[in-house]
């Protein structure tokens, strides 16, 4: 049964284009800032870190690591460290060299090792064995970054789901599913809406001859015809051809709805998420039925609407980031900062910390940011008044007339 819930959820990832996007936008996005390294560490060390990482391609590694956690719960990030030892031994810190590679599988190719809970707690896997592509291995825990996509239920009945998380469609495939039937339906609804009626001339007098039946199929078929192969449709100067049709009601209410639940599942907001912006949707800046006030207040409330879908877009991401990235890239550059201290190049390990770069910038830099350009606008629009006062263009008298002015606008 676990094999057959994997082969869905590929098959999903590959046949819907829509779904791949919400695996993959968050994933995305959390490596689109970049990080930087806090702490004690030498310049020299850091920048020799970021070159290995660049060299290991660990931020597109890790994004597809992201990815196949969300797709299947979890995935295993296989550390090719250079420490005299085996793949299936456990890593000798003081004997490390080197970081040679990063190799990225998913749950539903890995099986951890049983674990023995004879004092009540809950200890990880020691073993993992990897059936991969080009042969299978087993590969000691402590050569592995492990990625989860969240954490498991205690009353969860997939087994198979340990020591991992939750596949992302197990918690949004119905609210998908509803979006793709809404917005199939809408298209095949508005196809059938429209109805194409050719008028013949004397049609009841033509059916009343011998071959009247015959002559009025073989009309259709040349309009039909006619209507495959060209734009123009040729017809008798008293026939006449039109398209009747009335749009059904509540269509685009319907689709909007069902774009909204997805959106509100997946956190993904829907201008990002379908690329697209409905214009009277409260996150857009634009028209909107609602009547605040003044057009002044009306443009701060559609402001602060469309700041707190994108900020709490960005919280999910940072979230995701502090949970399933944060750790994983610390480890990772523990184990290289431990070969620069057994290399001779750092005296012991040093103390630091991974920070993420902002996402996006809050209201308060914005309006420093405005602030800040409004002053030197104003401080050159006081010098060129200063050196037109000094050449004798304008006098004292219309700069503070002009002054006064801008004050009131």
């Amino acid at each position: 049964m676990e094999r057959d819930e994997d082969m869905e959820l590929t098959r999903l990832y590959e046949g819907s284009g829509l779904f791949a996007k919400i695996i993959d936008t968050p994933a995305e996005e959390a490596f689109r800032a970049g990080f930087s390294i806090k702490g004690n560490v030498p310049g020299d060390v850091v920048e020799n870190a970021v070159d290995l990482l660049d060299w290991l391609h660990w931020e597109e590694k890790a994004a597809v690591a992201v990815k196949w956690a969300r797709l299947y719960g979890g995935s295993l990030v296989v550390m090719l460290i250079n420490d005299g030892g085996g793949i299936e031994e456990p890593l000798r810190l003081d004997k490390v060299r080197s970081v040679d590679g990063l190799m990225v599988y998913d749950r539903s190719i890995v099986r951890p090792s049983p674990v023995d809970m004879i004092d009540g707690s809950y200890p990880m896997p020691e073993f993992y064995k990897v059936f991969g592509r080009y042969g299978t291995f087993t590969i000691h825990e402590s050569r592995c970054l492990i990625f989860r996509n969240g954490k498991l239920l205690e009353r969860l009945p997939s087994w198979h789901l340990w020591p991992w998380g939750i596949p992302e469609a197990y918690r949004i495939y119905e609210a998908l599913t509803g979006a793709e039937t809404a917005h199939g339906n809408a298209v095949r609804l508005l196809d059938k809406s429209i109805q194409p009626v050719y008028k013949i001339h004397e049609l009841s007098k033509i059916l009343e001859t011998m071959e009247g039946e015959a002559q009025v199929l073989r009309r259709l078929d040349t309009v039909d015809l006619s209507r495959g192969l060209a734009n123009t449709i040729a017809v008798d100067m008293k026939d006449d051809f039109s398209y009747l049709g009335e749009i059904p009601a509540g269509v685009d209410k319907m689709v909007d709805m069902s774009d909204q639940l997805l959106s509100a599942v997946t956190r993904i907001p829907q201008q990002i998420l379908f690329g697209y912006k409905r214009p009277d949707h409260p996150n857009n800046l634009g028209s909107h039925k609602k009547d605040f006030g003044s057009k002044k207040d009306k443009r701060i409330r559609i402001h602060q609407h469309r700041d707190i879908g994108l900020e709490s877009w960005y919280s999910y991401i940072e979230e995701l980031q502090k949970g399933m990235v944060k750790q994983n890239l610390w480890r990772l550059l523990s184990i290289i900062f431990q070969a620069e201290v057994n290399a001779g190049a750092l005296p012991r390990l040093p103390k630091f910390d991974v920070e993420f770069l902002p996402l996006w910038y809050s209201d308060d830099l914005k309006q420093a940011h405005i602030g800040l350009k409004k002053a030197e606008r104003q401080m050159s629009e006081a010098q060129t008044a200063a050196m037109y006062v000094g050449m004798g263009v304008v006098s004292r008298k219309e700069v503070r007339r002009g002054l006064k002015k801008a004050r009131k606008k």
